[in-house]
């Protein structure tokens, strides 16, 4: 086990650039554990306490990504997602961290008052341009591109969700991270979305061979899209480790599709309520809270029985503090 999470360093390390201090916390979730009567263990995963930028998962991921735009000589960073993403507030976090200047092309209104992501997103300098729909990102991000290298700007382009394969290895090695800290999870539940983080965290488990079932929720797409996204994300990250799906141990793709919606969660009621007034622990309506609440079912149900379960707290948390959406919003 040591050779290969060597190994995989080696990869991740060959061009990144810290942006937090590493490992995140595991914490036990024994009032949960009681409320619900639940005979075996529930540990919680909290990347959402990275300290960068408000956290989150893909704090891991900018850490490839940044040094791959400093590697490139890029001077502004440019990202797309809704006007409450998670990941364009890290890529304009990193942006005034490291120097860049940060251009985003976010679908949604403009608001009267901003809040939230967006909000953080002006402070930290951003250049915003909206566009009324996710489906016109794509075009206004070419013209923003264009735009950008006929001024003689340099810019790097991160892709929706700060997935790549690179990125998404930060993932598996984020496994080991576990083990170090003393939890072998039987099942690892998180929110599924690009489908990357999922992923990383499987090849991770194999690599670790742990018998590991990691089960993705989705906050909004159908279950089987999201399971065809994550085996497509293996099989990327393979060829950068010289593996092949037949040097690893068969394994499942799970995904479980039941919160998948464009609603968010009640916050007076269910799993956000629930972690926020029994651990302490806040999840926003429409990702992390989505898998927390999947958690909580399951285990009602009776499905994970007396086993050691590993809920990974993805971040998101701040949009607690914005209007909730209203219309689709993956991948943001």
């Amino acid at each position: 086990m040591e050779e290969t999470r060597a190994s995989l360093r080696r990869v991740l390390d060959e061009r990144r650039t810290r942006l937090a201090s590493w490992p995140t916390p595991v914490e036990r979730l024994q009032r949960i554990e009681r409320a619900r009567g639940f005979a075996g263990a529930l540990y919680l995963k909290r990347d959402d306490a990275a300290c960068f930028a408000f956290g989150g998962s893909k704090v891991r991921e900018f850490e490839i990504l940044v040094a791959e735009a400093r590697a490139a000589n890029a001077d502004t960073l440019v990202a797309i997602g809704t006007t409450h993403s998670n990941c364009a507030r890290i890529t304009a976090a990193v942006a005034a961290k490291h120097g860049f200047r940060c251009s985003l092309v976010l679908s949604g209104p403009r608001p009267t008052r901003s809040s939230g992501n967006l909000l953080l997103c002006e402070l930290l300098g951003a250049e915003i341009e909206y566009v009324a729909s996710n489906a016109d990102r794509p075009a206004a991000r070419k013209v923003l591109l264009d735009r950008l290298q006929r001024a003689g700007r340099r810019p790097f382009e991160i892709p929706l969700s700060a997935a790549t394969a690179r990125s998404a290895l930060t993932m598996a090695e984020a496994v080991f991270e576990v083990v170090e800290q003393g939890v072998l999870p039987d099942v690892i539940l998180v929110c599924s979305s690009s489908g990357a983080t999922q992923a990383g965290l499987l090849l991770g488990c194999a690599l670790a061979e742990m018998p590991t079932r990691v089960i993705g929720v989705s906050p909004d797409d159908p279950a089987a899209d999201v399971r065809e996204r994550v085996g497509q994300w293996v099989d990327a990250m393979l060829p950068l480790l010289g593996l092949s799906r037949r040097a690893l141990p068969p394994f499942d793709v799970t995904v479980d599709g039941e919160y998948a919606s464009t609603s968010p969660l009640p916050l007076d009621q269910g799993a956000v309520k629930l972690f926020a007034e029994t651990e302490g622990v806040l999840v926003d309506p429409m990702y992390t809270g989505k898998a927390a609440a999947a958690l909580l079912r399951a285990v009602e149900d009776g499905r994970f029985h007396s086993e050691t379960v590993l809920f990974w707290h993805t971040g998101g948390q701040i949009g607690l503090f914005e209007p909730l959406p209203t219309g689709k919003v993956r991948n943001s």
